[in-house]
């Protein structure tokens, strides 16, 4: 089962910026509410590997991510092939004046039975997740330069 996402969200921020907070492991909790522990530091880079935990829907969610592809201040795509959700999350910036536009396209597939509810469902899920991430990824980089 597999369902495609795209959600976006402007950003008052610079491309860099926002890339920052993209990639710098430091800062993925303020903008991934779901994840409840997270291995690695630093900042990432292509095939850079981190391990995450989630709870989504109050199931837990163990992932191993790696970053397949990476563009300074333009793109960085992330990768999951393990555990009960696979994923990839492209997150694509376009900068617009003072503003950043994110595009975060997203294809999340499952071969287990406790997915085996429709793909609008899924893909109703997703956005779900991706709307709540970007959201919490606008408030965390308006309100730095707000310090």
């Amino acid at each position: 089962m597999t369902a495609n996402v795209t959600t976006r969200i402007s950003i008052a921020a610079s491309a860099s910026e926002v890339f920052e907070y993209l990639t710098n492991l430091k800062y993925y909790l303020l903008w991934n509410p779901q994840i409840t522990n997270l291995s690695g530091h630093g900042k990432l880079k292509l095939n850079s590997t981190y391990s995450t935990t989630s709870n989504v829907l109050g199931v837990t969610i163990k992932s191993k991510n790696v970053i397949t592809k990476f563009r300074a201040d333009k793109l960085i795509q992330i990768e999951n092939k393990t555990g009960l959700v696979h994923y990839i999350a492209r997150f694509t910036l376009k900068p617009d004046r003072k503003k950043t536009l994110v595009i975060c396209a997203t294809t999340v597939s499952s071969e287990s039975s406790a997915f085996a509810f429709a793909v609008p469902v899924l893909k109703l899920l997703a956005r779900r997740e991706l709307q709540t991430d970007l959201q919490a990824l606008k408030l965390a980089c308006e309100h730095q330069l707000l310090q």
